[in-house]
């Protein structure tokens, strides 16, 4: 696999976003020293999320705040210990478990952060791993319960790591992926029908 550059300098979309929240850029460059995958990851949930959300008629403040939260939804993965967080293959099921305490570690570094962000956007993070029929985590959320900002993120966030390719598995086709996505959510209903059908008239739009 070849290694991610670290970026000096913070792209077009940090650089619009530290506008209204300048603390976003030394997050961001933390993130980039640490993981460079990670941040790149979170830009494209971030455009795929906000794509979506407006396809749902959020407001220009929704959508604000689904791009910060979509932006900053694995900053907890920071707390993770790099032999899990980067391993080269499965995680056993105790590190596959410590992995799903970045969520809930996410949620406590924005709390401790004075940067006015919305408890909207700590909600979005902390619960973008949710899935609509209970099987997600932190805490099970079913359905509408499902903050949602995490609804959409959870979706765009599914995709994207489908598509690219990372230390234990090779990225599958676009297509593939949408296929893969639609054949989970027939049999279990896993993704906020909503938003997973706004998903997919992106996805069809774009001829993927």
């Amino acid at each position: 696999m070849i290694p991610y550059e670290k970026k000096s300098h913070p792209s077009p979309l940090i650089s619009a976003v530290a506008e209204k929240f300048p603390m976003i850029k030394v997050i961001t460059y933390i993130i980039g020293l640490f993981d460079p995958y990670g941040i790149d990851h979170s830009e494209r949930v971030a455009i795929l999320s906000v794509e979506i959300g407006k396809r749902m008629n959020l407001t220009d403040d929704q959508l604000e705040e689904l791009e910060l939260a979509a932006l900053l939804h694995d900053i907890g993965k920071l707390g993770i210990p790099e032999s899990i967080r980067a391993k080269p293959g499965a995680l056993t099921e105790a590190e596959y478990s410590l992995m799903q305490q970045h969520t809930i570690i996410s949620k406590k570094i924005l709390e401790r952060m004075n940067g006015g962000i919305s408890p909207n956007v700590h909600a979005g993070v902390l619960h973008h791993h949710e899935r609509w029929d209970g099987s997600g985590y932190p805490y099970g959320l079913i359905g509408d319960t499902i903050p949602i900002y995490s609804q959409i993120i959870g979706i765009a966030d599914s995709f994207d790591a489908i598509t690219h390719t990372r230390g234990y598995r090779l990225a599958a086709q676009y297509d593939h992926a949408v296929k893969q996505m639609v054949f989970e959510q027939n049999n279990t209903v896993i993704f906020s029908p909503e938003p997973f059908r706004h998903f997919l008239e992106i996805k069809v739009e774009k001829h993927v």
